[in-house]
């Protein structure tokens, strides 16, 4: 049985999606764009219960669900998932310029979600 079992283990974890360096989630990272400032691209959840989570993929835990119609703002992407922050520029410090890509550290969610459920509504 153990015999079994190993190559079945070894397969799973090979086939698995990488979780980056911490399987915790991955940061959003905020972009260095010197005339627009950070996450300046809005969007609008289009499907009640899209899930917010950890990081680019399935396999990153859910951090929260977001109802449709709330509008976040996009500043992250890898793949078919945008890393956005929940809330306004203003009350989440995004609408600033940085000198690099920095993690976003603010006091508003932050989160991954599938791109097929948002829709871009400016920027």
């Amino acid at each position: 049985m153990r015999t079994r079992l190993l190559p079945a283990i070894a397969i799973a974890l090979l086939s698995a999606p990488a979780l980056a360096d911490d399987p915790a989630g991955r940061p959003v990272m905020l972009d260095a764009d010197p005339e627009h400032g950070a996450c300046s691209v809005g969007f609008r959840v289009e499907r009640d219960g899209t899930e917010l989570r950890a990081g680019p993929g399935d396999a990153y835990p859910v951090i929260a669900t977001l109802p449709e119609g709330a509008v976040v703002a996009g500043c992250d992407a890898e793949g078919d998932w945008t890393g956005v922050i929940e809330g306004e520029d203003e009350t989440c410090g995004i609408g600033i310029v940085f000198e690099e890509p920095t993690p976003y550290d603010g006091p508003c969610r932050s989160g991954w979600v599938k791109t097929g459920l948002i829709r871009q509504i400016y920027g």
